[in-house]
């Protein structure tokens, strides 16, 4: 968090410190207002309440980007076989569990799908 000022107003200044009415009060990072000396309305920062709301913002995006990261990454799984109901059963049984399952009807078919992904399993009769 990095917080700007723009110019400080005195070395000593009496401050008045009033809440913030209904129409400000929703405003997360001020605990309340005074009025300066020229009749300006300042707001007063809370700085504790800012890093927390920082901090809360960040863990909610470090959340969502590893829900992201484990819901992109389904591992693959190639299923070569040249029964057709084996080939369906099996990859609906992965597909349920989480896996990304690809196909092949024999050797020469798997092969052809090698040349354009690379699996983390191979299940293949002999």
């Amino acid at each position: 968090m990095a917080l700007q000022v723009d110019m400080i107003a005195g070395s000593r200044i009496e401050v008045v410190v009033t809440p913030l009415g209904r129409q400000l009060s929703h405003i997360d990072g001020f605990s309340a207002a005074t009025i300066m000396g020229d009749g300006s309305v300042m707001l007063i920062l809370d700085l504790v309440a800012l890093m927390r709301n920082v901090s809360n913002i960040a863990k909610v995006e470090q959340q969502k980007a590893n829900k992201t990261v484990k819901q992109a990454h389904k591992p693959v799984v190639l299923i070569v076989d040249d029964s057709v109901t084996v080939r369906k059963v099996t990859s609906r049984l992965l597909e349920r569990n989480g896996y990304e399952a690809q196909v092949a009807m024999d050797g020469i078919d798997a092969l052809e799908k090698l040349q354009e992904m690379l699996p983390e399993a191979i299940v293949l009769d002999i």
